[in-house]
């Protein structure tokens, strides 16, 4: 009875992660795609390797030493599991992520097989209940991102009011982590700390991008790179954004702080 539970535990969790693949993974590839080109500098293809490992995630994928090994070799599935984790705010590794999906999975396969006396049924079962922490991170991550394009336009103004009174743009990054709330605030902080220890700014704000997928915030590192090629007043122009976001909001709806 134990293999036999092992192997439909087995064949459950590889029909979950290609099923994750095939709906979701391959289809947000294109969009990462598309962000890098844009964010990429013209005709500078020397760049291109080092922004691609910024863009990779670092976070441990796992606390057990072969399951971490097994997962980086996983790549684009582990990859997104992990983006996707660190964008819903959520303190957990890939590998207890999918510990959790097998878990549901195996528990409503056992308890269906007992009652149904059905292997079907338990199977079934047990291929919806593994999509449970999936759909729970889901949930949570678009919860943190609506926080953040709400919080998003009181940060933009914040830094265009320290560009005002002189401060360098990188003191209104440190401001804005500071006086700003999660979610915000501390992908401010992060943003500043990369570029504090010695990450090129630009490459600070392209990983801010792509850790933060959400339009505005594409805008706001479009805005500040565009500056710093070609000169202008970046505090108008933040002033300006935050205006458009709070616009926005205020057509859909929703108010923005």
């Amino acid at each position: 009875m134990g293999w036999i539970l092992g192997i439909v535990f087995a064949a459950v969790l590889t029909i979950v992660l290609g099923l994750y693949w095939a709906f979701v993974l391959r289809l947000e590839q294109s969009d990462d795609a598309a962000l890098r080109r844009r964010l990429k500098p013209e005709g500078n293809v020397g760049v291109v390797p080092k922004q691609f490992r910024i863009l990779k995630p670092t976070e441990r994928l796992s606390d057990v030493r072969g399951l971490n090994q097994f997962l980086g070799r996983m790549g684009n599935v582990s990859g997104k599991l992990q983006r996707d984790l660190t964008q819903a705010g959520l303190n957990m590794t890939v590998g207890t992520l999918l510990l959790a999906s097998g878990c549901c999975g195996l528990g409503a396969y056992v308890a269906v097989r007992l009652i149904t006396l059905s292997s079907l049924y338990g199977l079934v079962a047990g291929l919806i209940s593994m999509w449970f922490p999936f759909m729970y991170l889901s949930y949570m991550k678009n919860k943190r991102l609506t926080k953040f394009e709400e919080q998003f336009p009181e940060a933009i103004d914040l830094i265009g009011r320290a560009l005002r009174a002189g401060h360098a743009f990188t003191t209104g990054l440190a401001m804005a982590a500071e006086e700003i709330p999660k979610p915000v605030g501390e992908e401010f902080k992060l943003l500043y700390d990369r570029q504090n220890f010695g990450m090129p700014l630009p490459e600070a704000m392209k990983a801010f991008a792509a850790r933060v997928p959400i339009i505005d915030a594409r805008f706001f590192v479009t805005a500040v790179l565009t500056q710093r090629e070609t000169g202008g007043n970046l505090g108008e122009v933040l002033d300006n954004l935050a205006s458009v976001i709070r616009d926005r909001f205020t057509s859909n709806g929703r108010s923005a702080s």
